[in-house]
């Protein structure tokens, strides 16, 4: 696939409590027969609280917003002693979590960093105050991934691993997202059309692109229904897309703009077709256009509306 390890943050409750007690939170994943042997098998680390900020740390509107490390031992508000107290607490309870010595802590979530600047100062502060003032044998630093992966490699450890899916998942024992590939079957069917239909105006597109008599007019009004079609489909792949876990009006978003990019292809490629079969058979392009223009009326959104009230049943 073109890289040696991922990450992730959704493991189902049992199995991670269970990875938790045997500081198997990293492992390697084989998920294929064992005849294929390393062959096969990538490097899995799972988050341990998620992707975001841990607690105590999360400096964003969106989020807690808790108070920044302040040292100024003049102030009273210097808490720089109580932070760097609160961040090996986690540290400690981490590293029971995990084997080797590095831990990879992460700093942000999604849509934050609105207050970029507050963010890194106090990201360079946590850095600078705990790396001069603790006697713990603890080192922060600036780091990716790739870094992580490479420390805890040098290290020569030797790694479980793990032969099945990760599947189903469960946050707790009431909540399991099962209906991942089970809810909103028109959604998911009308991703399976517009996929069908984005295969076959590609070859139609490509061929009024080739051909001599089109005029640069033709060839970029093609275009640009062709794109109009990839970019929703793209936007459709979305892990809260297809798999029906977004809110309703969003999802109801998503079915009308590619019910609409579906219909919008599909006149380009019909009227193609028609100036096609009447230059093939002469004939006129009344009984031609019957057979190919759908049954439904000419209008941009009616089959957006027809599909938008299906989804929510």
């Amino acid at each position: 696939m073109g890289f040696d390890s991922w990450f992730f943050a959704r493991l189902e409750y049992e199995d991670k409590n269970t990875r938790v007690h045997d500081q198997s939170m990293n492992f390697l994943w084989r998920p294929f027969s064992e005849h294929f042997g390393k062959e096969k098998q990538i490097f899995t680390s799972t988050m341990r609280d998620h992707y975001c900020w841990i607690g105590g740390f999360t400096y964003d509107e969106r989020f807690d917003n808790d108070d920044p490390m302040v040292d100024d031992k003049t102030s009273d508000v210097d808490n720089a002693d109580q932070k760097m107290g609160q961040f090996f607490q986690y540290v400690s309870d981490m590293e029971q979590d995990y084997r080797g010595n590095h831990m990879l802590i992460p700093f942000g979530c999604d849509f934050t960093f609105a207050n970029a600047r507050l963010n890194f100062e106090q990201m360079d502060l946590i850095i600078k105050y705990i790396n001069k003032h603790n006697d713990q044998n603890v080192t922060l630093l600036y780091s990716t991934p790739q870094e992580y992966i490479d420390a805890l490699h040098s290290q020569n450890i030797t790694w479980p691993t793990k032969y099945d899916d990760m599947f189903p998942y469960g946050d707790n024992p009431y909540d399991y997202w099962s209906g991942y590939y089970s809810s909103r079957m028109l959604a998911k069917q009308q991703v399976r059309d517009g996929q069908a239909q984005l295969h076959t105006t590609n070859q139609i597109y490509s061929m009024v692109a080739l051909n001599q008599s089109s005029s640069d007019e033709d060839i970029q009004a093609v275009l640009a229904k062709k794109d109009e079609l990839m970019d929703i489909m793209g936007v459709y792949q979305h892990h809260d897309a297809i798999s029906g876990t977004a809110k309703q009006q969003v999802a109801d978003n998503y079915v009308y703009h590619l019910a609409k990019a579906i219909e919008d292809n599909f006149h380009i490629y019909a009227d193609y077709l028609l100036s096609e079969m009447q230059r093939v058979t002469g004939l006129s392009s009344s009984g031609l256009q019957t057979a190919i223009m759908p049954p439904s009326p000419k209008q941009p959104d009616s089959t957006a509306r027809a599909v938008d009230s299906l989804i929510q049943q």
